[in-house]
């Protein structure tokens, strides 16, 4: 399947969560760009990256560039305005991150409206804020890197703190 991911935000890519701060949403949508690869999807990530790349099978496109020419699905992330940069995708989702309150706005609805999408919502309780059946909708838990899971129950990790959040909040 071809998958086109697309966000407006701030400038990463896929080697991002790994090398630099980044916020929770920027981390869960690399993470899952490539996590989409590995199953063997070809996944293309679109987003205010600085070069374009291929990093963890998954190719990472600056927003200049061309939109793919042919894409199954498009994941537009947070915002319902990116729903229709890819104009020949199949199927459109639009990915959640924040309350769902975020699509009460006139321009928010109309987008909805518009392209339908799939409301993907990052967890159940999640999903109960958006008081509505006109769309469907589904979730996709924001995964955790195989570095938080490879300790063995009876290993004793060393003390270490760990804060995830986005580096423009000032923590």
């Amino acid at each position: 399947m071809r998958i086109t991911m697309i966000d407006d935000g701030m400038p990463y890519d896929g080697a991002a969560p790994d090398a630099r701060p980044l916020g929770g949403a920027e981390k869960g949508f690399a993470r899952l760009a490539a996590a989409l690869a590995a199953r063997g999807h070809e996944v293309s990530a679109i987003n205010h990256c600085y070069a374009q790349a291929v990093i963890d099978q998954v190719a990472w496109l600056p927003w200049e560039a061309p939109r793919p020419p042919e894409t199954d699905v498009l994941l537009a992330f947070r915002k319902p305005a990116l729903l229709g940069e890819v104009a020949e995708a199949k199927h459109r989702c639009l990915w959640l991150w924040d309350a769902a309150n975020t699509l009460s706005g006139e321009a928010e609805r109309d987008s909805l409206a518009r392209h339908r999408p799939t409301l993907v919502f990052t967890g159940p309780a999640h999903a109960r804020g958006l008081k509505t059946e006109a769309l469907k909708s589904t979730v996709i838990v924001p995964g955790v890197a195989d570095i938080y899971r490879t300790i063995a129950a009876n290993d004793e990790p060393a003390p270490v703190a760990i804060v995830t959040t986005h580096p423009l909040h000032g923590l």
